[in-house]
């Protein structure tokens, strides 16, 4: 088979924990194949320490990792994927990952182009030209990963006057402040990793499951009582209560599933109450989505809420890093990256 006339970019998100690879049309970022099978950076980096390779290998190590994968891909599509161009975010970037590369300070321009970028040519042993992005810190908060969502969803809208908080939920949630086309302060909150840890390895294990939907009138109104209470009131009793009234039989496992939740992210949400920013942008995939919109629209109902879809934020964000670094036509820019109002 021939290869396709549209030029393409291979995508890969190299998390801590997990590995994300999609090949997608440069223009029209529709994707052409995708994978999660591959091992997180984490994984990685200790099996090359395990090796016993020399410092100057680890480089062609990782990359040995990623060209597995696009073998795969070669053999999905049926043609060569020889000199088609790679751009890696998140954690590759890291003291874990394929070479380590220091944090942008903040203030940010937001399209990304106060950010470290480190680019290699194609070679014989590793046949894709590539650019590896580096995060970014305040005095006392980190990123590696979320600059690139944040650089895709902000393609799409500009914000207006006034401060916009951009929020990508996740398992450390990252509330990232905008004012004048320039990041100048985020915050990190460790929501998703708490829930995971409250409803599996604490003491509520037995008194949370997931059951329906947020739909149901009995579960919206758990959890809005939760966020309620989790900005108001004592998280660390609040929590515990959750075991109480189920043990007093006041309430169902499903229906403390979802109090857990409005609580978690009550916590999260409860200074945007108090400082009603000018807007809103929502980077989320759709798991979380919902969730996070009614919080948002119970704490600040009459603030403006945009909404962008996380794996296309990313995409946006990717394909304008290889632009930035050269590894594609200006051409590439068509498309923009859906943002609608909630």
């Amino acid at each position: 088979m021939k290869p396709p006339s549209a030029s393409l970019l291979l995508c890969c998100d190299w998390g801590t924990s997990a590995f994300r690879l999609q090949l997608v049309e440069a223009d029209t970022l529709k994707t052409r194949a995708r994978t999660n099978e591959g091992e997180g950076i984490l994984a990685t980096f200790r099996a090359w320490t395990a090796s016993g390779r020399p410092e100057p290998e680890r480089m062609a190590y990782y990359l040995a990792a990623i060209h597995n994968r696009i073998a795969t891909f070669e053999r999905q599509v049926g043609f060569s994927l020889a000199g088609v161009p790679l751009v890696i975010s998140g954690m590759a970037s890291a003291s874990v990952g394929m070479t380590n590369l220091p944090y942008a300070k903040l203030p940010l321009a937001v399209d990304g182009s106060d950010l470290k970028m480190v680019t290699r040519p194609a070679s014989c042993e590793f046949e894709h030209p590539l650019v590896i992005i580096s995060g970014a810190c305040t005095d006392n908060d980190v990123m590696r990963g979320e600059e690139t969502l944040l650089m895709g969803a902000l393609a799409s809208h500009a914000p207006g006057e006034g401060e916009w908080l951009v929020i990508l939920p996740g398992t450390h949630s990252k509330h990232v402040s905008i004012r004048q086309g320039r990041v100048v302060n985020f915050a990190t909150y460790m929501t998703g990793e708490f829930f995971a840890l409250l409803s599996q390895q604490s003491i509520l294990t037995q008194t949370v499951e997931v059951g329906g939907g947020l739909e149901q009138a009995d579960h919206a109104d758990r959890f809005l009582g939760g966020v309620w209470d989790g900005t108001n009131g004592n998280l660390l009793h609040d929590c515990f209560s959750i075991r109480s009234r189920h043990l007093l039989k006041q309430t169902s496992k499903s229906a403390n599933y979802y109090r857990l939740s409005g609580l978690l992210m009550g916590a999260e949400l409860k200074e945007i109450a108090s400082h009603k920013p000018a807007g809103i942008m929502l980077v989320s995939g759709a798991v979380l989505r919902p969730f996070y919109n009614a919080a948002i629209r119970a704490l600040t109902p009459t603030t403006r809420v945009l909404s962008c879809g996380a794996e296309e934020a990313l995409l946006h964000g990717q394909r304008a890093i290889a632009l930035r670094a050269g590894l594609l036509t200006a051409r590439a820019e068509r498309s923009r990256a859906p943002a609608h109002t909630e």
